[in-house]
């Protein structure tokens, strides 16, 4: 576990995806993807996770030393239920909080994210939402998004 000032901090970092390859999503399963900051002091890890029946369900998730979850946007999936009891609607925004890790959730925030449900657009707006400043394309199934 970290602090939230800690959490908080990583999360504004600036960030670079390590490699220059075309980020290819999958249409089934997880690839993952490294991050360092910008200064090259803190490594985290991109995922985007599809499902593999319902294939319109999906999941882009922020790591910080590969199991502290900072950011996680569920699409297609259930309905999540906070510590508190509050029931969040899908899509949602999973935010790091100091003693529930992930646990907390909050309805995916517009003025963030404008189409949830086109996988390639939120992961680009994912990517800008970590403060990842520099990173390569983003495709899926044979179109290029720079």
């Amino acid at each position: 576990m970290i602090t939230q000032s800690e959490a908080d901090r990583l999360l504004e970092l600036r960030k670079v995806v390590t490699s220059r390859e075309t980020m290819n999503l999958p249409i089934k399963g997880k690839k993952s993807w490294d991050l360092e900051s910008d200064d090259g002091s803190e490594k985290f890890i991109i995922d985007v996770w599809c499902g593999k029946i319902e294939m319109t369900r999906y999941s882009t998730n922020h790591r910080y030393r590969k199991d502290i979850v900072l950011a996680r946007v569920c699409v297609n999936n259930q309905p999540h239920m906070n510590p508190n009891g509050d029931i969040i609607s899908e899509p949602h925004l999973h935010l790091y909080r100091e003693g529930l890790g992930d646990k907390y959730a909050i309805p995916l925030p517009k003025e963030f994210f404008s189409a949830p449900h086109d996988i390639v657009c939120t992961t680009r707006e994912f990517l800008a939402y970590c403060n990842v400043v520099e990173h390569p394309e983003v495709q899926q199934q044979g179109g290029l998004f720079p």
